[in-house]
């Protein structure tokens, strides 16, 4: 039987050594001695490739999904407060504002992935029309682009 060691388990160097040690010790039974991983196999490596490739293949689409869908609801924000400060000008100017960048500013995240635009028309009882049109990849999304007029109505009906 083999002796036992003693060591100091504060001492790093002491606890490697053992550690070392017993991998290295022969197997009871076995004939054979314990090696060290020296790294993966080409099966391993083509399991996590393929594991990966495949949760991103799932991911990515939603992921992308929701990031146009996020800037739509953004769009829909800005639009909506827009139209409450053109009412906000009517009431206070008796007029609707025809420029729509002196009412408000779109987010800056939104540069790039909408264009946004005022349509006023006169008349007894003036209207104006707020429309958003998604621009570059925000053009794949499904409600390309966004309406809302004077009177509330929103469209597509579906995209709101």
């Amino acid at each position: 039987m083999e002796s036992q060691r003693s060591f100091d388990p504060e001492d790093p160097r002491a606890l490697h050594r053992e550690v070392s040690r017993l991998t290295t010790r022969r197997c009871v039974g076995a004939g054979a001695t314990l090696r060290r991983g020296r790294g993966f196999t080409v099966l391993e490596v083509f399991v996590v490739v393929a594991t990966v490739s495949t949760l991103t293949a799932i991911a990515l689409p939603s992921y992308v999904y929701q990031l146009r869908k996020s800037a739509r609801v953004e769009a829909q924000s800005f639009l909506m407060h827009a139209a409450a400060r053109e009412r906000q000008h009517l009431l206070e100017r008796g007029r609707y504002a025809s420029n729509l960048y002196a009412l408000a500013s779109p987010p800056t995240r939104l540069s790039g992935k909408y264009t946004f635009a005022l349509k006023l028309t006169g008349g007894a009882q003036p209207t104006f029309m707020l429309t958003a049109t998604a621009a570059g990849e925000q053009a794949k999304d499904a409600c390309p682009t966004l309406t809302l007029d004077s009177s509330g109505a929103k469209l597509p009906d579906a995209c709101w």
